[in-house]
């Protein structure tokens, strides 16, 4: 089996990324069953918690923001569709490289009607 290291797929306002080397080191020596993370943002500790407790059993992870779980639950359950919908969205952003304001504007907005 191949393992991966994971990082956090977006920047986050107060994410801990820059602080994990902080926090572990504030950390006694012990094993970690369970992980609970209130306000996950960009899921820096999360993911180096993942990563660094290979025998974690459970990590349970929540924040306030809807969207954001949202996210998450959509990274986990679906994927692979959600990169075919992000490289189709990509494709068209990209073929607006050379267009007006406007068309960039409306393609912003056609994103925010998605959401």
């Amino acid at each position: 089996m191949i393992v991966k290291s994971v990082k956090p797929f977006l920047k986050w306002a107060g994410g801990k990324t820059q602080l994990i080397s902080e926090i572990e080191k504030s950390l006694p020596e012990l094993t970690i069953d369970t992980y609970i993370e209130p306000f996950v943002g960009s899921g820096a500790v999360l993911f180096w918690v993942l990563g660094a407790f290979t025998q974690l059993g459970k990590a349970v992870v929540n924040d306030i923001n809807e969207d954001l779980i949202n996210t998450y639950k959509t990274i986990q359950s679906a994927p692979k569709e959600l990169i075919s919908v992000l490289e189709i969205l990509q494709k068209e952003y990209h073929s607006l490289e050379n267009s007006d304001d406007n068309a960039k504007d409306e393609f912003d907005d056609k994103l925010l009607m998605c959401a």
